[in-house]
């Protein structure tokens, strides 16, 4: 077993394929083993993701029991909602619906609208419009609120896209409407990432209509502006859309990538900013100024690498990954774009073996939650029925229902 600070999952895989029972257990012993170590690490700091993947590979039971929460609080709707998007993901439509369900009747009229925001996400996931546009609608009195808002009605509109595009499009219509004001203000390309956002909801992200593509031509940079003041997460968007072959119109920004490469190169990257995903991303995730912010940053390369499939929260704190970065890698995938250290190129680049060999690295380290999302994908052995391996200590066996387990941003 493992003498590091983590899982030693190279020795658990080789038991799970050779000796699958004794595998399963020496998981659950180093799963309990680190639950009280420090509170990163324990319930609060997995429970969330364990339970979502779980749900994923068809464990939605077991994954309610892993994050039993108080009977009717946001903590129990918002857990019973990400429970809904693993069934989801995982293709168990009708599951995801029930769980959907039961998350709506967890909130006892709770106006959060984060929570709110995710169980219309949940609803929107398995097709159920009005649902989904009901528990994401509101007001918002707030600046906060009414930017939480916003975000739960984008989600919502990606996960109606499959299922009805008539009501996603009416969705990305209004989120359209404030960026001519956006545009104007001093900062305002901090927008374009929320806008790029929306590309996830339309048929064919490469091919915007025209609206689409009028609001990103407002927020990139003309031909001769300066990047170098920028926030970080709108430049890797923009780069992101000069090579993805998005049909948006917007201006490459050609050698003014360069020059803010250098004028960033001996800058720590900021919680959050994490240029993704091939060759050199390991020398970009040496930069994380954090232990954490290493692990973050080898797990969202892993899981661009093996094409896991990722599902931006409609609100922050409910997932390891920052969303910005969760936002990130959706719209790689989507828009089928390789992106290197900040340097893009086209071409979509898939290496499962070295994704596996980065989950490894990201298991053996004391923040090794983050690699749980890609689990389902990589070792689906590795994540059995809590009550046949005891995965989770006090949960399986005894029905302890334990504390909320909602998961802190990176």
């Amino acid at each position: 077993m493992a003498v590091g600070p983590g899982p030693d999952f190279v020795g658990i895989e080789e038991e799970l394929t050779t000796h699958p029972v004794r595998g399963r257990h020496l998981l659950a012993e180093a799963f309990a083993r680190w639950e009280g170590h420090s509170s990163a690490s324990g319930a609060q700091g997995w429970g969330l993701p364990l339970a979502q993947a779980l749900a994923a590979t068809g464990y939605a039971e077991e994954a309610v029991r892993l994050v039993g929460c108080p009977p009717d609080s946001a903590e129990e709707a918002g857990a019973l909602a990400v429970v809904a998007l693993g069934c989801a993901a995982g293709g168990r439509g009708g599951e995801a619906l029930r769980y959907a369900e039961e998350a709506a009747g967890a909130t006892g009229g709770l106006a959060d609208p984060a929570v709110r925001g995710l169980v219309g996400q949940a609803f929107a996931h398995t097709g159920a419009a009005e649902a989904a546009e009901e528990w994401a609608s509101g007001e918002g009195r707030t600046g906060k609120e009414r930017e939480q808002l916003e975000r739960a009605q984008a989600a919502v509109a990606v996960g109606l896209g499959p299922y009805d595009p008539e009501a996603a499009a009416h969705i990305v219509g209004r989120h359209l409407l404030g960026v001519n004001r956006a545009r104007l203000v001093p900062g305002g390309e901090r927008h374009l990432p929320r806008i790029m956002g929306l590309l996830l909801a339309l048929p064919d992200p490469r091919r915007p209509g025209s609206e689409v593509c009028v609001a990103l031509q407002g927020l990139c940079a003309g031909p001769a502006e300066s990047i170098q003041g920028w926030d970080m997460r709108a430049v890797l968007s923009h780069a992101l859309l000069d090579v993805s072959g998005c049909r948006s119109g917007v201006v490459a920004l050609g050698g003014r990538l360069d020059r803010w490469e250098r004028y960033v190169a001996s800058t720590p990257l900021p919680e959050g900013v994490l240029p993704v995903a091939v060759p050199g991303a390991r020398a970009v995730a040496g930069r994380a100024s954090t232990a954490e912010g290493r692990a973050a940053a080898l797990a969202a390369v892993a899981t661009y690498l093996a094409g896991v499939p990722v599902i931006v929260p409609a609100a922050d704190g409910w997932a390891p990954q920052d969303t910005s970065v969760l936002r990130f890698l959706a719209l790689a995938d989507a828009l089928g774009t390789e992106v290197n250290a900040g340097n893009a190129g086209t071409g979509t680049t898939r290496d499962e073996p070295e994704a596996r060999r980065l989950v490894r690295e990201v298991l053996a380290g004391e923040h090794w939650r983050y690699a749980l999302p890609l689990l389902p994908r990589l070792a689906p052995e590795a994540l059995p029925r809590p009550a046949e391996s005891r995965l989770v200590h006090g949960v399986a066996g005894d029905g302890e229902r334990r504390s909320p387990s909602r998961v802190p941003s990176p």
